[in-house]
């Protein structure tokens, strides 16, 4: 999934040493951006994710997305935030005293309002 990547990509890249990685996230990111979700080369966008991930030591699990449970009358409906370039499906639920919406990993640019 690319909202794995994006999520990820700040991490990946502080922890990318060699050349050889380097070019490896280079790739993914690049595969990302134009908008492939299926082959790239040695497999998908996410299983080279995850591979560079447990290579570089760091969390390969993707975490689940959890829904607002609870909410009933009298509670207002938190703005939900998109990916703004619309290549993934990450979201980000905006709730009084959160803050600024996060910003793209890939596009560097804040999640827009969905």
């Amino acid at each position: 999934m690319i909202r794995a990547l994006c999520q990820q990509l700040d991490e990946l890249q502080s922890k990318v040493v060699s050349e050889e990685d380097r070019a490896e996230l280079e790739a993914i990111i690049a595969a990302a951006l134009a908008g492939e979700n299926a082959a790239v080369g040695a497999g998908d966008i996410e299983s080279r994710r995850s591979a560079l991930a447990a290579h570089l030591g760091l969390r390969t699990r993707r975490r689940r997305s959890v829904g607002l449970t609870g909410l009933g009358p009298g509670h207002t409906t938190p703005d939900i935030y998109i990916c703004p370039s619309n290549k993934c499906s990450r979201t980000w639920l905006n709730v009084p005293g959160k803050g600024d919406p996060p910003l793209c990993g890939l596009t560097n640019q804040p999640l827009c309002k969905g």
